[in-house]
């Protein structure tokens, strides 16, 4: 049963079963709003989905009223110091969005990464990852607000002006924003205007990923309440990897006053 409670989607990733992303999806589309479909690349080789899985993610989609993000592989470097290598990057990334297009995604998710080495000069990295960024805004195949730049360990304020002048959208991390100690409601109030996809996971210590029974109750109702007030229309992804943690995760929303 859906989460037909609350006004936004609710979905979980492609990995909850160990198996490949088509059976993932046979298995919870009825469960689900929206699938995240974690993509990986390893030397041409990967779980980038042949043109007939495509075909019956398409159908599934539309038979079970199914959404898809689409979380793109997280070697995709953008702000590289290579020249070469940023340009292979910007071409990776549209030839997995234009590949994916059949699927009609409601988001792409781009993670930006600034390495321990880079964090000495900031303002090449910004310079590198904006001239990325305008270069992917122009593709003609994709519109620019769906595609999502998640926090990760840096300070989002490195990026912020960044996506908001390229024309992208937001995906909030709650779990590592708690990893990084910031407080994930100011966090979310400050650009719940730019967000189209949340992501929600229970955090112990250091590792996150798992089931929400790990978050504060009170903290997942704030949320929640604070998006309902905020009338969030987007998704909210259970970024989870196994059936015990996509249970236990999904039973707490489902059974929350919200």
């Amino acid at each position: 049963m859906k989460c037909q409670k609350l006004p936004f989607r609710v979905g979980t990733t492609s990995y909850i079963y160990p198996d490949d992303i088509l059976p993932n999806v046979r298995k919870l589309k009825g469960e689900i709003d929206d699938l995240e479909l974690v993509l990986f690349e390893i030397n041409n080789t990967g779980n980038i989905p042949k043109q007939k899985d495509l075909k019956e993610l398409k159908h599934i989609s539309n038979k079970w009223n199914l959404t898809y993000t689409v979380h793109l592989p997280l070697g995709i470097d953008l702000g590289s110091a290579i020249a070469g290598k940023r340009k292979r990057a910007v071409e990776e990334a549209g030839m997995l969005i234009k590949r994916l297009a059949i699927l009609d995604p409601y988001a792409y998710i781009l993670h930006l990464n600034l390495s321990k080495r880079i964090k000495g000069n900031v303002k090449l990295w910004q310079g590198r990852i904006n001239q990325s960024l305008k270069d992917i805004a122009g593709f003609e195949f994709v519109r620019p607000q769906n595609i999502v730049i998640e926090n990760l360990s840096y300070p989002f304020e490195h990026i912020d002006s960044l996506i908001l002048k390229n024309g992208f959208s937001v995906c909030v991390d709650i779990g590592h924003l708690i990893v990084a100690g910031i407080d994930p409601l100011k966090h979310l109030k400050k650009y719940i205007g730019m967000t189209r996809v949340i992501h929600l996971h229970g955090v112990n210590g250091y590792k996150d990923h798992l089931s929400l029974k790990y978050l504060d109750a009170a903290l997942i109702r704030r949320i929640i309440q604070f998006l309902k007030h905020s009338n969030y229309n987007g998704v909210l992804t259970l970024e989870v990897f196994s059936q015990a943690d996509f249970k236990e995760s999904m039973d707490i929303i489902k059974g929350g006053r919200w």
